[in-house]
């Protein structure tokens, strides 16, 4: 497919192109506030690796069981404290200590597989593809 053209365009007519090609309105250089069309519905297609919702509920159970509430394993954040109750458990989330990822077929996986980190940290330790080098270097830093 071309990604070009050869006629001339006035900035005018290359925004309203890109406009048309990326689908929403493109922040004009002499606009003084960057501002973009968000929110459009898209359909999407894309392999997900099956993961199990009764085990992440019975390591948070039995995570709070053992220790009494929820904290982060890399950062020690506590459940208590920070959030508003309501919402404060939602922070935390169960990670894979052996990405799902790097597995060429289907695994069985225990609860000592898991590990309980809050949002932050469970990005951090996914931001490239070496997590477990990710984790370490996290528990280490935040020690």
């Amino acid at each position: 497919m071309s990604n070009g053209t050869v006629f001339r365009l006035s900035d005018d007519e290359r925004r309203r192109i890109e406009e048309l090609w990326v689908g929403h309105r493109v922040t004009d250089p002499e606009e003084s506030e960057p501002s973009a069309s968000e929110g459009r519905q898209q359909v999407l297609a894309h392999r997900r690796r099956e993961r199990s919702r009764f085990l992440v509920k019975k390591k948070l159970s039995e995570f709070r069981r053992v220790h009494g509430s929820l904290h982060c394993e890399v950062c020690a954040l506590p459940e208590r404290g920070r959030y508003p109750e309501a919402v404060a458990s939602s922070v935390f989330e169960v990670h894979h200590t052996s990405p799902l990822a790097s597995a060429p077929t289907p695994r069985r996986t225990t609860l000592a597989d898991l590990a309980v980190v809050c949002a932050s940290c469970h990005r951090a330790i996914h931001a490239t593809s070496q997590v477990e080098e990710n984790m370490r270097a996290l528990m280490e830093a935040l020690k």
